[in-house]
Formats: C-alpha cells, structure tokens, sequence
C-alpha cells in the first residue's frame, strides 16, 4: 500500500501518541526479552502500537484536502467529520443542512466500529485552478454494504454515486476491486464531499482520493499479489486433493478443503471473488465470506483430528469435534437458505471455533510431552493464527486502526497457519514412510526366516524352490544352469561318534566351505540332513559345468577342524542341466538324486552326471 500523504501538520505517523508510552512505562510486562514473559511483552506492545497508529483525535477542524497535480494519493480519512445517523432518517439535504454537527471521529484511524444505523461523513476538497486530472475517491474495504457518494457544490448535489457489495460489479460506478468512484471537479472550485455508509458489518473506512494512473498501479499490485496468493493456495488444495484420493487418507481432503475455503475467504474478503469469481451475483459478494470462513473453521478442525491421532487417541475429544465441526457445517447450511442472518452466523463461529481449538489443545500437550514435531508445528501454526485473530478482532470491532497489517493479520496468520500444516503432513508422511519401512524390514525377516536354513544360513527348501525356476527359465544353449545335489560320506559316523553338535558344526563348515567355491550369483541350499543344492546358472558349456563340480568336490578334500575333533568326510554328488535335459526344476532335482545315488553306488566321492535322456 502507498504511504499516506500528510496535507497539514500533524505528528510524525511513527511516533506513538503520549498515552502510548505511558502505557509502556505503566505496564506489568515489562521485563527484558530474554525472560520467559519476554514474547508476552512485546505482543502487548505490538498491539498498543497498532492501537496508537491513526489514534489521532481530530481535536480541530479539518483543512479543506487541496488536490493539486504532484500529489498523486491522498489519505483523506483525517480531514472527516462524523454524524452518525441511528435511526437512517436524514436525507442528504438534511445533512447538508446539520454539517455544523459533524464532529471528529475520535476513533482509530479509518475505523468507526459497529454503529446502529447509517454514518455521515463530511469533507471539503479544494481543487486549484491550473489542475488538469482525473480523481478517483476510494475506499480500501469492498465488505461494506450500502455507501452512498454525493459531490456538494454551492449546497447543490452535483454528482452521485453508489458503491458497495449490495450491487453486482457491473453496476459498480468503476471496475475495479476496492469501492471507487470519479470525481467530476472543475479547477478553481471547492467541493463538499457527503459520505453515506451502511453496513450490517464493521465501518473501516481506508478513504483515499487518487489519480488514475496512481489506482491503476495501486490496483495492479494488489491484485498480483492476492491472485499470487489465491493460486498458490490453489495449487496446494490440488495436490492434496490429489494425494488424497492416491494415499486415501482423509487427513489430505480436510487439508485441502480448509485450503480452499480459506483461499476464496481471502479472495472474496479483498474483493477479488466479486471482480473475478460471481461478478453477476452480489448476494454471494455479500454472504460468501462468513460462509467461507466457517468452512475453513470446521474443516480445520477435522484435518487437526486426524494430524494429532485424537481419533485413535481420545474418542470422547474426537466425537466432540465431530459434533461442533457438524454444528458450523449447519449453520453455513441456514445461514445459505436465509434461515439464519449475517450476524448470527459469526455468533456461531466465534463461539464453536475457539471450543473447538481448546478441545485439541490436550491432545497437543501430549504429543509435544513425548517430543513429537507434530505438536511444535501445531502450536506454531497456532499462535500464528491466533494472533492473526486477535489482530482482525480488533479491527473489526474497532479497537484498532486500519492500515496495511491490521487488514492483512488474519490473512498472514491464516498463510503462517496452512505452512504449518504442510509441515504437519511433511512429518506425518515421514512417520507414515517409517513405518512401511519398518513393516518392509520386518517382513524381509520373516521371508528370510522362511527362507533360510537355521543352522547354516543357507537357503532351505523352500528358498530353493522360489529362487531356483527362474534361474532355470533363464537358461539357454548358450546359457546353461547346472543343480548340484550332494550327499556326504561319513557325516553319520561322525554324528553317531562324536554327537550331535559336532555333526551340525561340520555341517555348518561345509556349508561355508560350499559357499565360498562357487560364485555371488549361484543358489546354495541345504535340503535338510546332509544334503545339500547348489545351482549355477549362466554356464557358457559342459566344460564350466565340470570345472564348477571339481571345486565342489575338492570342498571335503581337507579335514574339518571341530571344536573338540578333526572330521573327515567325502562328498558323492550328482548333477543335471538346463535347458538340455529339462527346463523343469522339481525334476531336474529329481535326475540330480538319481545321479547321485548312481554314484554312490559307483565307489563315492565323486561327480555324477544325471544319465536322463536330453530334451
């Protein structure tokens, strides 16, 4: 926004009234910053600068506002006067004929509060002679109802215009999104200017009186910035919409419904959504904003059910939440059909959101006790909004002035709070990616269980079976798979001499021993007793087959040195290959039996070739 012009002396705008700094010097919260209740002070302090900013008492009369060409803004708030109209009986002449009983406004600047009724107000505008441009009169706040512009010249209405979110934007006296309208001024005259205002809701009253070319910038950059805002807000509501329906988590729709809503709140609030969205429809331009902030307020609240788990933590808080979040959808409901009015409306929403914000509150504590991030982003996100609340609180009851950051707070608090929530699925989806992992890892043990010979680490049966057809699939003319099955000479005297355990640790040596003959990419099994599996795959011919069954059979070629004895054991094998005698691998095991026992028969130790008729 353009800083305010100052058109007669008056006290540096960044200077706080006397009553100001007594409050500082007075006030309780006054300990350094670096204490505990450091932030509380300078939060009160923030707010009595916002209270003091405009709090200007027009104690003397207003100077004619004197439009001359160089000054291309001018903030007129301070050069009107007030009558207030209770009971909307004064016509125009009536109160041109009361302008003696126009008074100061004695409130914060721009920001006459909730009144009963219709407000006048009165200022004169000097126009000097050699003045050559156009002039816009404006007011910074589209959300009033009913204002009624009249230029007074020589006690004759010269020109009238009405603006205000009671008509639909065609039949605005201008195009754009704030109230405005032109000033016909001849040069070398001086004008009165008659203010009507009605409205069911606050009277903020940023009044400025611009040249065209000085709107025209002042409302391009506005609407950049807000249609920046709004699509971003947008393109966050898809995306978790999006991810919604792929994750099917509930938590993603309520984010990305209470994004939306919050988005055409804003958008509508700035009065975007009148000049982009429903043009044609000014009850949507007068009724959309409190729907929409009630919808934001109920689908918050379901989104913090789900990102704080008090729908599996708390169930009473969680059918609480449901009730009030059901409470403030119905009354949106009423309030669309006309069953309820404006001010009801907000009645409900100032009432159910802060119980429904205190009711999260416990199961936030809980979390941020354990250390959880959820509950640090959730807090954040809190005192962002929250202060952004008491801020607009403020404004629209009239206890603050209107500028820039007073308008905006709940919009910053409100863009702070969805960061924060973003964070909050950002750590739910981290937490939520840990625990796939940890299934994952979990479920790779228990596959490897399955899978693996307990005494040797090798695979088992089973393992052999899921690991050995697509070994053999694989194989070809060029591409041979060999299956080894091998059985041990004099492992049974050896487990009858010297027990049990000293046959399992030479079982577990061998395995070894067959482990490191063969390569990385080749299956070891152990079926079960003595006898063992290997299958080589991607042998280039018979002459590799061999050379792989010799380093086999040279495994028991040494003494295996026990615990408390040197074992010797042989090794009788037998082999069959893929794809030359079958492509099958229960039978390929079963030719490879065959083959080892023909060798057994045959005088042991010794390598076998399966005599099975080829393919």
């Amino acid at each position: 926004m353009l800083p305010p012009l100052a058109i007669h002396p008056q006290r540096p705008r960044d200077s706080a009234p006397p009553m100001f700094h007594a409050l500082a010097r007075c006030s309780p919260l006054t300990p350094p910053a670096s204490s505990r209740s450091g932030w509380l002070h300078w939060f009160v302090m923030m707010l009595l600068v916002l209270m003091s900013m405009g709090v200007q008492a027009q104690a003397e009369a207003a100077v004619p506002i004197r439009l001359d060409d160089q000054t291309k803004r001018v903030d007129a708030w301070e050069q009107f006067s007030v009558l207030v109209d209770s009971g909307q009986a004064l016509s125009l002449k009536q109160a041109i004929e009361l302008r003696d009983q126009f008074t100061p406004a004695g409130a914060p600047r721009a920001n006459l509060g909730k009144k009963n009724g219709a407000v006048w107000l009165r200022t004169t505008v000097e126009v000097p002679a050699n003045s050559a441009v156009e002039w816009w009169f404006t007011i910074d706040y589209p959300s009033l109802d009913e204002v009624d512009l009249h230029i007074v010249s020589d006690g004759k209405v010269i020109k009238s215009a009405t603006m205000g979110d009671y008509a639909t934007f065609e039949q605005r006296p201008a195009a754009t999104r704030l109230l405005a309208a032109p000033l016909t001024l001849e040069p070398g005259k001086t004008y009165e200017l008659m203010l009507r205002v009605h409205t069911t809701s606050t009277l903020v009253l940023p009044i400025s009186i611009m040249q065209t070319d000085a709107l025209i910038a002042y409302e391009s950059k506005v609407e950049m910035l807000q249609g920046m805002a709004f699509g971003i807000a947008l393109c966050f509501a898809l995306a978790m919409g999006l991810r919604a329906v792929y994750m099917r988590d509930p938590i993603y729709a309520w984010f990305a419904l209470a994004n939306t809503a919050g988005a055409l709140f804003f958008f509508a609030y700035h009065g975007m959504a009148a000049q982009h969205l429903w043009p044609e429809h000014a009850w949507l331009t007068r009724n959309s904003t409190p729907a929409l902030l009630l919808m934001m307020v109920a689908f918050g609240a379901f989104f913090t059910v789900r990102a704080l788990n008090i729908h599996i933590t708390d169930p009473k808080t969680h059918i609480a939440l449901r009730i009030g979040g059901i409470m403030v959808l119905a009354t949106i409901g009423l309030f669309m059909v006309g069953a309820i009015n404006y001010q009801a409306a907000l009645r409900v929403g100032a009432l159910v959101a802060p119980l429904m914000t205190v009711l999260t509150f416990p199961a936030a504590i809980r979390l941020a006790r354990r250390g959880e991030r959820v509950a640090f982003w959730m807090f954040a996100g809190w005192g962002c909004y929250i202060t952004g609340i008491i801020i607009s609180t403020g404004l629209q009851g009239g206890q603050l002035p209107a500028n820039v950051w007073t308008d905006h707070a709940l919009q910053i608090g409100g863009l702070c709070d969805m960061v924060t929530w973003l964070m909050v699925l950002s750590v739910r989806a981290e937490e939520a990616g840990d625990k796939a992992r940890v299934a994952q890892r979990e479920h790779d043990r228990l596959v490897m269980i399955s899978q693996t010979d307990p005494l040797t680490g090798l695979l088992n049966r089973r393992g052999l079976q899921r690991a050995l057809q697509p070994a053999i699939d694989a194989s070809d003319a060029t591409h041979l798979t060999a299956v080894y099955l091998i059985d041990l000479d004099g492992f049974k005297a050896v487990n009858d001499t010297h027990g049990h355990e000293a046959g399992d640790e030479l079982l577990v040596q061998v395995g070894q021993r067959l482990r490191a003959a063969v390569r990385e990419t080749d299956l070891v099994a152990r079926l079960g007793g003595d006898e063992f599996v290997i299958a080589a795959p991607k042998l280039a011919g018979q002459a590799q087959v061999d050379q792989i069954g010799a380093k086999l059979l040279a495994c028991c070629a040494t003494p295996f040195q026990l615990t408390h004895v040197t074992a010797t054991v042989g090794m009788t094998a037998g082999y069959a290959t893929a794809p030359v005698q079958g492509t099958d691998a229960a039978a390929l095991l079963k030719q490879a039996d065959a083959a080892m026992y023909l060798g057994k028969q045959s005088g042991k130790s010794r390598i076998q070739r399966s005599l099975a008729a080829t393919v």
